[in-house]
C-alpha cells in the first residue's frame, strides 16, 4: 500500500468560524468581478461583495441579502482577491442543506490565510511568484480530494467542473520593493490513474495576467465575470459619453495612464462593477478595496482588515494499490481525518469514526462506529467473510451512517443480522452495542 495525496501540507491549523458580513454559506458560491489596476502611483485591487449560491436545480443565482468578503490582506504590502469558488462542501445533490463532512469544507480564503500563517511560522520570506506557486499547490491539493468526494456522493461531472473553478489575484509590493500584479487560474478535469480509476485532478491553467511588474503606465488585470469590463477597456470610445471614461481615454492617449490617480482608479473600478451589474446581477453590492500607494502599506476599504476565515481541517488520503491489503491486530491512528480509497482490510480492527471509506473491502474484520462526526461509509464498500460491526450507545447520533454500515452486512435482505435476529435500526438501538456478523 502507498499513501497518496496529502492536503495542506498537514499544517497544524486552528479551526475558526468567525466570519464577517454575517457569512453563513450553505452552498458553493459564485459570481464576482475582480479588478486590479496599477501605475507609478501604486495599485488598487477591487471586488464586489455579492455572492451567488447554487440552488436546488444546480444553478447559481444572486443572493444580494448575504454579502461576502472576497478580498483580504495577505500581509502589510500585499492583498489577495478571488473569483469563482468561495466555499465548497461535501453534500449529496438530493440533500444540499445537509453537511455530511463539515470538517472537509473548503473556504478558499481560509486556505489562503492558513498557507500565509504557515509561511510566517517557518520564518521564511517568499516572493510574490513563490507565494502564487505555493497557493496553487495547496489549493489544487484540496480541490483534488474535494472534487473526488463530491463525485463520490453523486455530483455530476458537469457540476464538479463548474464548481471547482478559481481565479485568484495577488497585488502589492514584492520583496524586491517592486509593485506587482499577478493572477492564478485553477480548474479540474478527470484523469485515469494507475489504480484504473478516474480521479478529479486540479490544474493551473494559463493565466491572461501573469505576474507583472508595474512601471509608469497603467496596467489592468481582471478576473471573474469580466466580459463587460474587457469591452469597456478594449473599446472605450463606445463609452465616451461617460465622464469617467472620457478621462480614461484622455490619460491613455497622453501618457498610457501613468497620470491617473489612485482615487480615479477606485472610481473607474466602481464603474466597471456597476456596468457589469447591469448585464449580470451576480455582480453587485458594496465595493471591497485595497489601496497600495507606492512605498506605503496597504489600506483597506469596505472589508474587515483582519478577518479570520474558516480554515479547513488537514487530512490524509490513502490511495491503495490494487492487491494491497491492510491487516494485523492493531489500528491506524492519525491526528487528522483519513480518506481510504480502494483499500482492502483483512483480519483487522477498523475504527470508522471521523474517516471516509471509498471503494473499500472489509474481510474478516471488526468494524467499530461510536457516532463520530465526519464519517462516510457509502454503498460501494464491500463487507465479506466473518466480519462484525460493533456500535455503541452513541452510534445513533448519525443514524444515516449506521444505516449505510448495516446495509453492507446482508446484501440480500438489506439489513444486518445477529444470531438470526434482525438488528433494529436507529433510533431504537440507542444504548445497545451490537456484534453483527457479515453474510
Amino acid at each position: 500500500m502507498r499513501t497518496g495525496r496529502m492536503a495542506l501540507f498537514l499544517l497544524p491549523l486552528a479551526i475558526s468560524a468567525r466570519l464577517s458580513f454575517g457569512q453563513d454559506p450553505l452552498t458553493p458560491t459564485r459570481g464576482t468581478l475582480v479588478t486590479a489596476m496599477g501605475n507609478k502611483q501604486g495599485i488598487v485591487l477591487m471586488t464586489d461583495s455579492r455572492r451567488s449560491i447554487k440552488d436546488e436545480n444546480g444553478h447559481f443565482r444572486p443572493d444580494p441579502d448575504h454579502p461576502i468578503q472576497k478580498l483580504v490582506r495577505y500581509d502589510e504590502h500585499v492583498a489577495c482577491a478571488i473569483a469563482g469558488l468561495w466555499f465548497g462542501a461535501v453534500r449529496r445533490p438530493s440533500e444540499r442543506s445537509k453537511n455530511i463532512l463539515p470538517r472537509m469544507d473548503a473556504q478558499v480564503l481560509g486556505i489562503v490565510q492558513s498557507y500565509r500563517d504557515g509561511v510566517r511560522r517557518s520564518g521564511k520570506k517568499q516572493t510574490m511568484a513563490e507565494t502564487l506557486d505555493g497557493l496553487s499547490a495547496v489549493i489544487r491539493a484540496r480541490f483534488n480530494v474535494q472534487a473526488d468526494l463530491n463525485a463520490y456522493v453523486g455530483d455530476t461531472a458537469e457540476d464538479i467542473s463548474d464548481m471547482y473553478r478559481l481565479e485568484l489575484i495577488l497585488a502589492g509590493r514584492d520583496t524586491d520593493q517592486q509593485q506587482k500584479i499577478g493572477r492564478m487560474d485553477i480548474a479540474v478535469s478527470r484523469e485515469r490513474w494507475l489504480d484504473g480509476q478516474l480521479h478529479w485532478v486540479a490544474h493551473e491553467a494559463e493565466s491572461p495576467c501573469k505576474l507583472t511588474t508595474i512601471n509608469d503606465a497603467l496596467f489592468i488585470c481582471s478576473a471573474g465575470i469580466e466580459g463587460t469590463e474587457k469591452m469597456m477597456r478594449d473599446d472605450p470610445e463606445s463609452y465616451r459619453s461617460l465622464p469617467i471614461m472620457k478621462r480614461y481615454i484622455y490619460a491613455r492617449e497622453k501618457d498610457n495612464g501613468a497620470s491617473l490617480s489612485l482615487a480615479y482608479m477606485k472610481t473607474l473600478g466602481n464603474l466597471f462593477k456597476e456596468q457589469t451589474s447591469h448585464d449580470d446581477q451576480r455582480v453587485g453590492g458594496n465595493d471591497q478595496i485595497a489601496v497600495i500607494p507606492k512605498g506605503v502599506d496597504a489600506q483597506f476599504e469596505g472589508v474587515e482588515r483582519s478577518t479570520h476565515f474558516s480554515e479547513p481541517e488537514p487530512f490524509l488520503v490513502w490511495l491503495c494499490q490494487p492487491g494491497a491489503v491492510i491487516s494485523g491486530p492493531g489500528e491506524i491512528v492519525s491526528p487528522h481525518p483519513v480518506i481510504f480509497e480502494g483499500c482492502t482490510f483483512s483480519k483487522t480492527n477498523v475504527f470508522l469514526d471521523g474517516n471516509v471509506y471509498m471503494h473499500s473491502t472489509f474481510r474478516d474484520s471488526w468494524l467499530y462506529y461510536r457516532g463520530g462526526e465526519n464519517t462516510l461509509f457509502d454503498d460501494d464498500n464491500v463487507v465479506e467473510g466473518d466480519s462484525f460491526f460493533r456500535g455503541s450507545s452513541n452510534s445513533c447520533r448519525h443514524p444515516d451512517v449506521v444505516e449505510q454500515i448495516a446495509k453492507r452486512f446482508d446484501f440480500e435482505r438489506g439489513g444486518s443480522v445477529f444470531k438470526g435476529q434482525r438488528v433494529p435500526a436507529c433510533p431504537h438501538q440507542q444504548g445497545q452495542g451490537s456484534d453483527t456478523p457479515a453474510h
